[in-house]
């Protein structure tokens, strides 16, 4: 018996211990969890975010980029203020590639070797954006658009929250049926955007009635007399001037030079304080542009969704810089806060998640110029929804139009 017992309590000895030691590992796995958690969160709160961003900040297009740089500068002073994304603090890279396309590629490249960016901000046209499309789909790297005229392929790694550049020549189009106009002329640049408008142009020729006219100019064209002459020997009533940095201010003083005394539409691309400064000479009394409110935003409705982040925006900026928000710096504005988005519900700048976390969840997602409805296949993913006709008048004051009111049709 005492035998037994001894061997009893041994084995009960052994299996205390066992127990013991079995409990000891259950408890310390977890504790040291939050530790090492805790120690990747202080380490990853010094790893930095980088945005790396490359624009045309000089040259004819260059208050497209600097314009940008400034809003984006300020929505990161005041991410960093709040702790950051994600307890990580936001860092911007620029580079400018000065509307040239081979200088973007050159930059998008050395964004991603060198500064290791996994998002970029830009280019800010259509031409260098597409020149780098391939860069940021090869290196699988987030490419965030900030040109209202490109259009991001859809299963790639680009994207945009402008609107599709069909909305700048639909929104005049409806305002030509109200106003009787039946035939309207386009001259647009031998670039990427101008080729796209000719395109849709020629497509909507002839529809409701309205007959379209189209010339073209080149890039570094000084002077399109003859092209707006033949334009108005065909009869014009209205003439549509697509194209980024100089050609659309040379077309105006053109036109009036000839005495073209039409309504004159731009596009969003101009809609800035800007090239309304660079064209202060010769404003003509009808000059209009297809755009987005922010530069006129007190004109909107008050029932206008988009118009309280307007406000927002507005106030910020102009505390900050002593400035007026225009059409180029609400891209800007609407590029860094979806991107920030897109990093919070990724929960992290990992570009494969932002990039499924962009086409999954963002729905019915409001910036001051869109409502945004990404998919897989559409990376634009808005509509019409924001899109207003303005007014310049020649004391360079900006007034709405035309505000379709889309919200009363939903």
């Amino acid at each position: 018996m005492r035998k037994v017992s001894l061997t009893l309590s041994v084995m009960m000895v052994f299996v205390v211990v066992l127990l013991a030691a079995c409990a000891g590992n259950q408890t310390s796995s977890p504790a040291s969890a939050p530790n090492k958690s805790g120690e990747a969160a202080k380490t990853d709160a010094k790893n930095p975010i980088v945005l790396g961003s490359t624009m045309a900040m000089t040259g004819g297009a260059g208050f497209l980029g600097s314009s940008m740089k400034e809003v984006f500068d300020m929505v990161a002073k005041q991410v960093n203020a709040e702790g950051g994304i994600n307890g990580r603090e936001l860092k911007l890279i620029y580079y400018d590639d000065e509307n040239n396309p081979e200088k973007a590629v050159q930059n998008a490249q050395k964004l991603i070797k060198k500064d290791g960016a996994k998002i970029i901000l830009g280019p800010s046209t259509a031409q260098t954006s597409g020149a780098i499309q391939s860069v940021a789909d090869k290196n699988k790297v987030i490419m965030f658009s900030l040109s209202p005229t490109y259009t991001a392929p859809g299963n790639s790694f680009g994207f945009v929250t402008s609107l599709k550049q069909d909305a700048f020549h639909e929104i005049p189009h409806e305002w030509y049926k109200q106003k009787g106009i039946k035939k309207v002329g386009l001259i647009a640049t031998t670039d990427t955007s101008g080729n796209i408008s000719a395109k849709i142009i020629e497509a909507m020729n002839k529809k409701d009635g309205i007959e379209y006219v189209i010339e073209r100019m080149g890039l570094q064209d000084i002077d399109v007399t003859p092209q707006l002459t033949r334009l108005k020997s065909a009869g014009i009533e209205a003439l549509e001037i697509v194209g980024p940095g100089a050609p659309p201010a040379i077309a105006i003083k053109n036109a009036g030079q000839i005495g073209l005394d039409i309504p004159l539409i731009l596009n969003a691309s101009q809609v800035s304080y800007a090239f309304a400064n660079s064209i202060k000479d010769y404003i003509p009394e009808q000059l209009y542009f297809a755009g987005t409110a922010p530069i006129a935003w007190k004109g909107l409705s008050e029932q206008n969704p988009l118009k309280p982040l307007m406000v927002k925006f507005a106030d910020d900026f102009k505390k900050e810089y002593n400035k007026e928000i225009d059409h180029v710096t609400a891209i800007g504005y609407d590029s860094i806060l979806t991107v920030i988005e897109a990093i919070k519900k990724a929960g992290s700048d990992d570009p494969e998640a932002v990039k499924h976390a962009l086409e999954t969840q963002f729905n019915n997602f409001i910036v001051t110029t869109a409502v945004v409805n990404y998919t897989p296949e559409d990376h634009q993913g808005t509509t019409n929804d924001g899109a207003v006709m303005l007014k310049l008048d020649p004391d360079l004051s900006w007034h709405v139009e035309w505000e379709p009111k889309f919200w009363e049709k939903k």
